[in-house]
């Protein structure tokens, strides 16, 4: 009921406040309206056109955020799709399914729009794309890591072999190549499984929004298809 009126107040206002004004200039004539009512209703009209102003920002900016919300959820989904047709993670190219979370900061401007199945499913996707979203950060952070230890250690062993063969240049070289074939072969140096597993859990849990009711009442809000 409340989401009802807040709908439909200003729409009912404004065509109150001109049929006031219209039934005034038919009962009273031009002449007395202006002499009498003018100064009265130009004061309540521009407090009308503040109004009318206030609400139209208020309505572009939520469009805005529902545009940025549904741009959010479609790259997730398609991210979501990549990775469920993995065997296996590709450590090479995994990405964050969600780079950016608007919906923690903006959800409070759609309580009014959504029922609280539609509020759940939008709050249940950001939430369990962010759980595999940190697992794909420790992945990626560990991955860092691993390659500038592996980094160190084959600068320290090449030092090494210079010490070593410093009377032979060749065996130096052979040996060298040796060691960088051998390091290139080794993508890891440590082992997230509790990482890839975790993401391979939640991944068939995470429900698709923008072909449900409450992705249809996004699209309506941001004026998009």
């Amino acid at each position: 009921m409340r989401k009802i009126v807040i709908k439909y107040t200003f729409r009912i206002a404004t065509v109150a406040l001109w049929g006031v004004i219209l039934l005034i200039i038919f009962l009273k004539g031009w002449d007395s309206f202006f002499n009498t009512f003018f100064s009265g209703f130009a004061t309540l009209v521009s407090a009308w056109a503040l109004l009318a102003v206030y609400y139209v920002q208020k309505w572009d900016t939520k469009s805005g955020t529902a545009q940025i919300l549904l741009n959010e959820v479609r790259a997730a989904e398609r991210s979501i799709n990549e990775l469920k047709k993995r065997n296996i993670i590709q450590f090479e190219d995994l990405n964050k399914i969600l780079p950016v979370n608007s919906w923690a900061r903006c959800q409070h401007e759609f309580i009014n729009d959504l029922d609280e199945d539609e509020f759940n499913l939008i709050n249940d996707f950001y939430n369990k794309c962010s759980i595999v979203n940190e697992n794909i950060g420790r992945i990626i952070d560990g991955l860092v890591v691993s390659n500038n230890e592996k980094r160190k250690l084959t600068q320290q062993i090449i030092l090494e072999l210079s010490k070593l063969h410093k009377e032979d240049k060749d065996k130096y070289e052979e040996d060298k190549r040796k060691i960088f074939d051998l390091f290139s072969k080794e993508i890891l140096t440590f082992n997230p499984d509790v990482e890839i597993n975790t993401i391979q859990r939640y991944l068939p849990q995470i429900q698709f929004i923008t072909a449900s009711s409450c992705g249809n009442k996004l699209k309506k809000i941001a004026r998009m298809k």
